[in-house]
């Protein structure tokens, strides 16, 4: 896979995922009907066809090109490589200053960040003040950026919020035809969680990077850019929190996954009532996680 675009990528996972609830021997499509399913160009979806080629999982030309056979785990880009360069400076800023040693009062250095992360100071600085409307960072006077820390009354902010958006989504959801692609990405989805499930080894971000995948597609189905813009952030910001015994964290992971295999199922049916319980029982399961996370020592 010797593509470099993160935007390639991202469309060549979503590319997969449309595959991968469907059956060997199934036409996959022409160009123009790929393009407009996924969103994207032409000439980019006539790429996309060709690493499918390559990789022998269609054969054929045009009407005739078949699926031959289904996507498998090792046939994805990592998901961190199907990030935009700003989703990449959010992650490595929370990483180092969220998830690390950092305490309520430290500064944070524009240039320093700039400079450890090879970006510009106007990027970083774009960032932050993005970031400052959520609590966890404030421009000071004469201090610049200051951390203000994270405590159990923010991520209970966090978790309510996200409740009640994650709701509205759903009732959003429901009013969508069957034709609509969120219906195969769902699919798609459930197939990738029941699989991370049921694995013995589980790679270190593999959990949450699903169920970010999945929050956001719930997110996209509102056709809300506020919620959209709160899903996208505080994803972010609750799981760089994390600094609990890894055991206890696949073993929590792997009970998070099945919540949301059952969430998928009741979406998928348009069940008002059983998604009502499956998202509380999600965000009822991070709100103990986080509770857990947060008296743990640093």
């Amino acid at each position: 896979m010797a593509r470099s675009s993160s935007v390639f990528k991202n469309s060549y996972n979503r590319m997969l995922d449309m595959i991968a609830v469907r059956t060997v021997g199934e036409s996959l499509g022409s160009v123009a009907e790929l393009g407009l399913r996924l969103d994207i160009s032409g000439s980019t979806a006539a790429k996309l066809i060709r690493q499918l080629e390559e990789s022998r999982i269609v054969t054929g030309s045009g009407r005739s090109r078949a699926i031959v056979r289904l996507p498998v785990e090792a046939d994805y880009y990592p998901i961190g490589e199907t990030h935009s360069a700003g989703q990449r400076l959010e992650e490595q800023f929370l990483r180092s200053i969220i998830g690390g040693d950092a305490k309520e009062g430290d500064s944070i250095n524009e240039l320093q960040i700039a400079r450890r992360f090879s970006t510009s100071t106007s990027s970083v600085r774009e960032f932050l003040i993005h970031f400052s409307r959520f609590g966890l960072i404030e421009k000071r006077p004469n201090r610049g950026w200051v951390l203000r820390g994270i405590t159990p009354e923010f991520i209970e902010e966090v978790l309510t919020v996200r409740e009640a958006f994650t709701a509205i989504a759903a009732r959003e959801m429901r009013k969508l035809p069957a034709t609509d692609p969120i219906w195969r990405q769902l699919e798609a989805a459930r197939v990738r969680l029941l699989a991370f499930a049921g694995k013995a080894e589980v790679g270190d971000r593999e959990f949450q990077d699903l169920e970010n995948d999945l929050y956001g597609l719930i997110a996209r189905a509102s056709r809300n850019r506020f919620i959209e813009d709160f899903t996208e952030i505080s994803l972010s910001i609750v799981y760089y929190n994390y600094r609990v015994d890894r055991a206890w964290e696949i073993h929590e992971n792997k009970k998070g996954a099945e919540i949301l295999v059952e969430l998928i199922s009741a979406l998928i049916s348009k069940d008002s009532v059983d998604t009502k319980f499956w998202v509380k029982r999600w965000i009822d399961r991070a709100r103990y996680s986080y509770t857990i996370t947060l008296s743990a020592p640093a």
